[in-house]
């Protein structure tokens, strides 16, 4: 019956082993110590007293308990450590993120601001490329109009479709008709020679012509 009580007072001892915990971390052994033994006199039979050797078992037990404790505290510590560790890789994975994206932005910008630059450098000297297309009734007529603006440095280069379905609104309604199409690559600088020339290889009728600069 005696190590039975002794075995429940073991089981106390760990109860109030947080009790012996200062606010430091730090383990009070004399505290504990203290604890353990009247713990002990009470689970014991009325008028019982400890032995040496049940005595000498509570300080082993007490021993090895705060052993215990600081092993426990050393891993919490590393935990700590750990953790601290971890937190400073992912925020510095993203302060790495975050740079790439600025520089991904920044260069972006850049990209526009060129972009917008070259525009403007190509409208002033007339070099903004332009592309034009130009009905006509028929494939023949748009194939020699294509060959007259190119060979006369009009148009770098030009692509006929040789059938095409137009749908257009007159007064009297919408109507369709078959035509050709001529699609030409030039300058804004040599755009309004190419209007007065197509004008003419017309037959003095304007064609119809759309101007679409390069986005």
């Amino acid at each position: 019956m005696r190590y039975r009580h002794i075995f429940g007072m073991g089981a106390f001892i760990a109860l109030f082993f947080a009790m012996c915990m200062p606010a430091e971390g730090q383990v009070n052994v004399e505290r504990l110590e203290s604890i353990a033994r009247h713990v002990a006199q009470a689970v014991l039979a009325e008028g019982d007293s400890l032995t040496a050797e049940q005595v000498a078992w509570v300080e082993r037990m007490t021993a090895q308990l705060a052993e215990d404790v600081v092993f426990l505290d050393e891993q919490k510590q590393r935990l700590e450590e750990m953790r601290r560790e971890r937190d400073a890789s992912i925020r510095n994975i993203a302060n790495q993120i975050a740079k790439g994206i600025g520089v991904l932005i920044a260069l972006l910008v850049l990209w526009a601001i060129f972009r917008v630059f070259r525009r403007g450098l190509r409208a002033e000297s007339g070099d903004d490329p332009l592309g034009v297309l130009i009905a006509m009734r028929t494939e023949a007529r748009a194939q020699k109009l294509g060959e007259m603006l190119v060979k006369e440095n009009l148009a770098t280069g030009g692509t006929v479709a040789p059938s095409v379905r137009s749908i257009y609104r007159r007064e009297d309604g919408v109507r369709e008709a078959a035509e050709a199409m001529v699609f030409l690559k030039t300058t804004r600088a040599q755009l309004s020679s190419l209007m007065d020339r197509a004008e003419e290889l017309g037959g003095g009728k304007t064609p119809e012509l759309v101007v679409i600069r390069e986005v």
